[in-house]
């Protein structure tokens, strides 16, 4: 069943990169970034070739990490060479920070995740964040694996149901900020599931 994302998205990097370079930033993520304090960090999970999220961020003055598991796509994102932004080529469960994100940014990522890991995305963002710290993702709702082509190369994609989701957070210091089911934006289009949350101030976790 699973394909292999990350030569699959070797294989199309030329032509994600032409696409991408000519895609806006979601307002999701534009009123995101408002929220946040200056010269913070942010993790962009699946980066990619950095346009246009992390090429935004790095222009808002945020310092940047992006991480991807194609070495093409690292290649591309570095060759922008954007001011505060480091690229990385890695895996998103395999990654570790010494020090926290104040915002963690995972838009068409989370589901190539192999479902096997799918529960452990969760603990894994609460272990990168701040306290107060955002995680927004986007994701699908429907438990279970799929197959789908892009560009004639075959992308693994993996989910668990919203409900689950939801769980999954609130077990994991996780306030819902914002859910929204069939999410549709001009400058990206439709997803399945849009999600920001917030993890709580540990003093006042019950």
């Amino acid at each position: 069943m699973k394909s292999d994302v990350r030569d699959s998205y070797n294989a199309v990097c030329d032509k994600w990169t032409e696409f991408r370079s000519r895609c806006s930033v979601d307002s999701c993520i534009r009123r995101l970034a408002e929220n946040l304090p200056e010269r913070c960090r942010v993790l962009d999970v699946g980066c990619g070739s950095g346009c246009p999220i992390s090429a935004f961020l790095s222009k808002c003055g945020f310092e940047v990490v992006g991480i991807d598991i194609s070495e093409n796509m690292i290649a591309k994102a570095r060759s922008l060479d954007l001011p505060n932004a480091r690229f990385l080529l890695c895996d998103y469960m395999k990654f570790q920070s010494d020090t926290p994100f104040d915002a963690i940014i995972a838009f068409d990522s989370l589901w190539h995740i192999p479902y096997k890991f799918q529960k452990d995305i969760y603990s894994k963002a609460s272990s990168l964040l701040t306290d107060e710290g955002y995680f927004l993702f986007t994701h699908g709702k429907s438990d279970g694996e799929i197959n789908g082509v892009m560009w004639e190369h075959d992308f693994y994609y993996s989910a668990l149901n919203c409900s689950d989701v939801v769980e999954l957070l609130n077990k994991n210091s996780f306030k819902i900020v914002s859910i929204v089911e069939n999410y549709s934006d001009p400058t990206s289009g439709q997803r399945d599931l849009f999600i920001i949350a917030q993890k709580v101030v540990s003093n006042i976790i019950r």
